[in-house]
C-alpha cells in the first residue's frame, strides 16, 4: 500500500464513527460525494501503482494502454481529491497546485484532446498533438504538437516524474484534510468534556433493586415505591437520550436498546397499576419479574456506553 492509501483509510476511519457519519449523512447527495472521492482516489492509486510497476507489459498495444491510462488515472484522481475537500466542507481548488495544473495540461493535449485541441479559448489557434511511438515506454515518451500557423514543437513527457509529483502533492493535501477532520473531533470532544454521561445515571441501579417482585401481589407501598422508580428511570433514559442527541452520538443500537426499555418499563407501569395478580389483558406477575430482570440488566448496558464515551471524550 501507498502513503496516499494509508491517508485514505486512516480518513475512512474517522468519517465511519458513528457520531461524524451521522453528521455527514444528513446531506446524502455530498455523502455519496465523499465515498465516491474516496473510492475513486483508491481505485486511480492502484493503477498508477499498475504502471509504475510495469505490470501493464511491454507490447505497444500495452504501452498503449498502460500511458493513456496512467494519465487518465492521474487527472481523474486529481477530480476526486477536491471534489472530496468539497464534501467534508473545505474548500480548494486544482489551479492552488501548479504541478497538478501542469499534469492536466500534459494529459490533455497527449491522450485526452490530440487530435484537435482548442477548447475554444479565443485567440488560441487550434493544436495537433503527436505521441511519437518509437519513445513510447515505460516513464515517458515524446509529444510533438503544432498548430495551423507553423508552430512546432517538441515536449519530452517524463511520466515516473509527473506521478511522484502528483503522489506527494495529493498525500499532502490527504493529510491535511485528515488532520482538519482530527482538529473538528477534538473541538466537539473539547466542547463536552466536562459533561459527565456516567453521573445521569446515579443511583439508577440502586433504585431499581428496591423494587421488590418477591410476593405474587404487590404491596401498596410497594407500588408507590416501584411507579416512582420507573418513573425516574425514564428520566434517566430521556436525560441520556438529550445528552447523546446533543454530541450527535446516537446509534441504532442505542435506540433500539432504549424502545425495548420503554416496552419493558410499560409493562412493569401496568403490573403496578393493577390490584389483580393477572387482570384480563394484563401483566402477570412471571412476566413482571422477567420485565424487571430485563431493565436492570440493560440500563446497566447503556450505563457502560456512557462510561466509555466519557473515557473517550476525556483523551480528547
Amino acid at each position: 500500500m501507498s502513503e496516499v492509501d494509508d491517508r485514505i483509510d486512516e480518513m475512512r476511519d474517522i468519517i465511519n464513527k458513528p457520531r461524524k457519519e451521522t453528521e455527514l449523512t444528513r446531506n446524502m447527495p455530498m455523502y455519496n460525494q465523499l465515498c465516491s472521492s474516496l473510492d475513486v482516489i483508491g481505485d486511480t492509486e492502484e493503477a498508477i501503482a499498475a504502471y509504475a510497476n510495469q505490470e501493464c507489459g511491454n507490447s505497444t498495444g500495452a504501452l498503449y494502454i498502460a500511458t493513456y491510462g496512467v494519465l487518465q488515472a492521474l487527472f481523474v484522481q486529481q477530480d476526486a481529491t477536491f471534489n472530496l475537500a468539497e464534501a467534508l466542507g473545505f474548500s480548494d481548488h486544482v489551479e492552488n497546485y501548479p504541478d497538478l495544473k501542469d499534469i492536466r495540461d500534459t494529459r490533455n493535449p497527449s491522450v485526452g484532446h490530440p487530435t484537435k485541441q482548442d477548447r475554444g479559448k479565443k485567440g488560441t489557434p487550434t493544436a495537433f498533438h503527436f505521441i511519437s511511438r518509437i519513445s513510447l515506454h515505460y516513464g515517458g515518451f515524446k509529444l510533438m504538437s503544432c498548430d495551423g500557423i507553423g508552430n512546432d514543437k517538441f515536449r519530452d513527457i517524463a511520466l515516473t516524474q509527473l506521478i511522484e509529483r502528483q503522489r506527494a502533492i495529493i498525500r499532502q493535501i490527504l493529510t491535511d484534510l485528515v488532520a482538519k477532520l482530527k482538529l473538528q473531533e477534538d473541538a466537539h470532544k473539547a466542547h463536552f468534556a466536562g459533561q459527565r454521561l456516567e453521573d445521569i445515571f446515579n443511583h439508577a441501579a440502586d433504585a431499581l433493586n428496591t423494587i421488590d417482585l418477591t410476593d405474587d401481589k404487590p404491596s401498596p407501598e410497594g407500588i408507590v415505591l416501584g411507579n416512582a422508580c420507573l418513573k425516574d428511570v425514564k428520566r434517566i433514559l430521556r436525560d441520556f437520550k438529550t445528552a447523546l442527541e446533543k454530541r450527535g452520538e446516537t446509534c441504532d443500537s442505542v435506540r433500539t436498546l432504549d424502545e425495548l426499555l420503554h416496552h419493558h418499563i410499560a409493562r412493569l407501569t401496568t403490573y403496578f397499576q393493577s390490584d389483580q395478580v393477572q387482570p384480563a389483558g394484563g401483566v402477570s406477575h412471571a412476566e413482571a419479574q422477567i420485565s424487571l430482570v430485563f431493565v436492570q440488566k440493560h440500563l446497566g448496558f447503556l450505563e457502560q456506553i456512557a462510561r466509555d464515551l466519557d473515557e473517550e471524550y476525556t483523551v480528547a
